[in-house]
């Protein structure tokens, strides 16, 4: 897992910073950049081979 930045607030399903910024790509905490999964919505981040809520591919 990737190291936090402090102070910054996250969404993405990688880190566990609480509150996080809908509208945003990226995941400032983390730099990770997010996507909606096609098959449940929910975020993933971008090139992940499975999403981590549905287990499909996420495009």
């Amino acid at each position: 897992m990737t190291e936090q930045k402090e102070g910054k607030e996250c969404g993405c399903p990688y880190c566990e910073v609480e509150g996080h910024a809908p509208d945003s790509e990226l995941c400032a905490p983390c730099e990770i950049v997010i996507v909606e999964c096609v098959h449940c919505g929910q975020p993933v981040r971008d090139g992940a081979e499975v999403c981590p809520h549905c287990g499909k591919p996420p495009k």
